[in-house]
């Protein structure tokens, strides 16, 4: 019973997730024409719209965007063509296996099949989930690594193995590359299953070379932050960037003073 139930959900989970894909958002958003831009500059000379070759981050609205927000759609743009079916597909086909990842991951946890069948049926049909699943948005991207890390930790702590641990590892690593919230959210995470976890993890050698690979992972990442920090959003954006109170600060330093 519980594997016609999935099949069907997965039918579902098809046609409200690919049916008019390119219609219906009926036009590409900003953030996605700026990403399937520099996608297509890519792919056709290795360089984005500014001129880099080749970039983790890639320049976007004044600011810098997120590695996998491009090459995600790339390849689906190099096959297809420079479509918004093309531009799409991508996060279609995440925001899909993340229902079914995250059954697995409840089922992992609760050892409760109904349960998890329930659980990815409320994705599927969340007017959220939804909508970023129809538009190629980095919010898509990020969450169905960090599903797949939770999934592939717990298979690593429940079952003693050592490849799952390292690439639940990869897996948080590429949603940190997906959007910038995980900067924050997947350390987060991490910290919180090894404070959970410590008994366990602090007995294994491998939970330390996995935090070793994380590390490794996001070093290009960081690096090329730092590289391009006078030109990242967070730097254009800051408060005292805003226009109004910038000139506010500038006649009145002192807050005190009116």
């Amino acid at each position: 019973m519980f594997n016609k139930f999935l099949i069907a959900l997965i039918f579902i989970v098809i046609v409200v997730r690919f049916v008019w894909l390119d219609y219906a958002p009926p036009h590409l958003s900003n953030d996605e024409i700026g990403a399937a831009y520099a996608a297509y500059s890519i792919s056709k000379t290795l360089k984005d719209g500014s001129d880099k070759s080749l970039p983790l981050l890639w320049t976007s609205h004044g600011g810098q965007g997120s590695p996998l927000a491009v090459y995600i759609p790339l390849v689906s743009i190099v096959l297809l063509g420079n479509n918004d079916f093309a531009v799409r597909l991508p996060s279609a086909i995440l925001g899909s296996l993340t229902i079914s990842l995250l059954g697995l991951l409840v089922r992992e946890l609760t050892k409760n099949s109904r349960l998890a069948l329930v659980s990815s049926f409320l994705l599927a049909f969340s007017p959220w989930h939804l909508s970023v699943s129809r538009r190629a948005l980095e919010t898509n991207y990020a969450l169905f690594f960090i599903v797949l890390g939770l999934y592939l930790f717990f298979i690593g702590i429940n079952r003693n193995k050592g490849w799952a641990t390292l690439a639940s590892m990869v897996a948080f690593a590429l949603s940190i590359y997906s959007y910038y919230t995980e900067w924050v959210l997947t350390p987060l995470i991490i910290f919180s299953l090894i404070v959970f976890y410590r008994e366990t993890v602090l007995k294994r050698k491998i939970y330390f070379v996995a935090i070793l690979l994380l590390g490794i992972l996001l070093l290009p990442l960081f690096s090329s932050f730092l590289h391009n920090l006078k030109s990242s959003r967070a730097s254009s954006e800051f408060i005292t960037q805003d226009v109004g109170v910038g000139r506010r600060l500038s006649k009145h330093p002192n807050p005190a003073v009116k």
